[in-house]
């Protein structure tokens, strides 16, 4: 288990499964603070109404990310504390807005090379397990979370302490395949709550949803990218 005070901070804000987390038990017994980052407007009155411990902020560009987790590792240093990036947008209609991919992307980056020295963070990144599948058409949206993904390995290189979640498509979805292998946010929730306890070994990749479907997924990315 965390030691000291333990705080969540999400960068991207505006997704389905930041909603759903931060309202969790599960994640409101794990943490202490939640801190959401995002590179666009939020639209979080109805959750800051609901949950007023947590804090919302707004960055317009790198330098003011940095300067506002800077900010927030200055008052928790003695805090065990887990970033967690799902900062690229999971609608493919949003990527014909270059900026917007390339702040979070940036973000992720930025975080992780700055931060990474600091003994008592943790990162996951949640990525995406259609870009490792190789009959899917190639378009903006696959190469930029193949691009993710490449930065992820990259920064692994740099840090043990950073995790890539291979997520499924997350329900409801409308395609035939997507309904195939798609997980539920409880599934996802709970790998990312897994992963954040100090005592156990943060895992490379990680993987969601059922057996079948985490094999089906370590199948993908081992044919893409080499071994998964």
């Amino acid at each position: 288990m965390f030691l000291h005070h333990k705080i969540l901070i999400i960068v991207g804000g505006n997704s389905r499964f930041t909603k759903h987390l931060i309202v969790q038990d599960s994640t409101k017994k794990k943490f202490d603070k939640i801190f959401l980052f995002s590179g666009g407007k939020q639209n979080e009155q109805g959750t800051r109404k609901a949950e007023p411990s947590i804090s919302f902020n707004n960055y317009l560009d790198l330098a003011d990310l940095l300067m506002q987790f800077n900010r927030v590792l200055a008052s928790n240093s003695k805090s065990k504390i887990l970033f967690v990036f799902g900062g690229t947008p999971t609608e493919k209609g949003l990527y014909d807005d270059t900026a917007l991919y390339v702040k979070a992307l940036t973000g992720v980056l930025a975080a992780v090379t700055a931060l990474n020295a600091r003994g008592n963070v943790r990162f996951i990144i949640i990525g995406s397990s259609l870009i490792f599948v190789p009959f899917i058409h190639r378009g903006k949206y696959k190469d930029v979370k193949r691009f993710e993904y490449r930065l992820f390995l990259s920064l692994r290189s740099l840090s043990k302490n950073i995790g890539y979640v291979v997520c499924h498509p997350i329900r409801p979805v409308s395609s035939l395949m997507g309904k195939l292998v798609s997980i539920s946010m409880e599934e996802l929730e709970k790998e990312i709550i897994d992963n954040s306890c100090e005592g156990k070994t943060l895992k490379s990749r990680i993987y969601t949803g059922s057996w079948p479907k985490k094999i089906l997924a370590k199948i993908f990315v081992a044919l893409t990218f080499g071994v998964g």
